[in-house]
């Protein structure tokens, strides 16, 4: 079942590469289920998916929204995607930090290389 619930959270965050938050959620669900496989079936309900997770999160911000902005804190955030997802087990500091290569990098169109030596600076 865990292997069903990799497979489930990997196609969501390959088939939303361009959406970083996709992509962190993700790999916070994959932490998460590696430390607390008995709870992979609540990753396969068909009702629940990263992209869900995220709106629960905005509309939890919009309730918290000052003037113009609306923040979460990361565990705010990381506690509203487990409630959406009905978890009860263990979430640990180590599953709240993203894998700093999981945020794709896009590239810039028409992006000039940079290379530069420090020698080019001294004189």
């Amino acid at each position: 079942m865990k292997e069903k619930a990799i497979s489930k959270l990997k196609g969501e965050m390959n088939s939303s590469q361009a959406n970083s938050y996709v992509t962190i959620i993700g790999g916070f669900l994959l932490r998460y289920i590696e430390v607390n496989p008995q709870e992979s079936e609540k990753i396969l309900d068909d009702k629940k998916t990263i992209a869900g997770s995220l709106n629960e999160m905005m509309k939890v911000a919009k309730g918290k929204k000052q003037g113009n902005f609306a923040v979460l804190t990361d565990a705010e955030g990381y506690e509203i995607v487990s409630k959406y997802f009905g978890f009860t087990g263990t979430i640990t500091p180590a599953m709240m930090i993203p894998e700093m290569n999981a945020v794709p990098v896009i590239e810039a169109k028409n992006a000039v290389p940079f290379n530069v030596k420090l020698e080019d600076f001294l004189s």
